[in-house]
């Protein structure tokens, strides 16, 4: 519960330092690049160095291209039935089919699981 409040205080931190205007313009960027290039590849390292692989583990990691299949193949034939252009399908495509957990998912699966479940998350995405 803990994590979920902390989840919560930083959305609302967030939010009123962009409505405050007193963070420079290049505030976003530069706080995306350091999650990207440092934080987030040093959680990998921490949580996955302990990890043995198995079956459930290579299901894992197997689920996101099992996902973008079945993705893939719904959409492209949604795409035939109601004649979509190709730039409606691609989107539908990439927003459908491909998922990205890094930013909101791995916080979200930490304060509900715990840190222990969060290797998971990083297999997954």
């Amino acid at each position: 519960m803990d994590n979920l409040l902390l989840l919560a205080v930083c959305f609302l931190g967030g939010i009123l330092l962009k409505r405050s205007e007193r963070l420079p313009e290049q505030t976003p960027p530069v706080l995306n690049g350091f999650i990207i290039h440092v934080s987030l590849p040093a959680v990998t390292l921490l949580h996955v160095h302990d990890l043995r692989l198995s079956s459930d583990v290579l299901f894992m990691a197997a689920m996101p291209w099992i996902h973008f299949v079945l993705a893939a193949m719904f959409f492209l034939s949604m795409s035939r039935l109601f004649s979509l252009p190709p730039s409606v399908t691609g989107a539908l495509l990439l927003t459908g089919g491909l998922g990205n957990t890094s930013f909101v998912g791995l916080p979200m699966i930490e304060a509900f699981f715990g840190s222990g479940a969060l290797v998971h998350g990083i297999i997954v995405d």
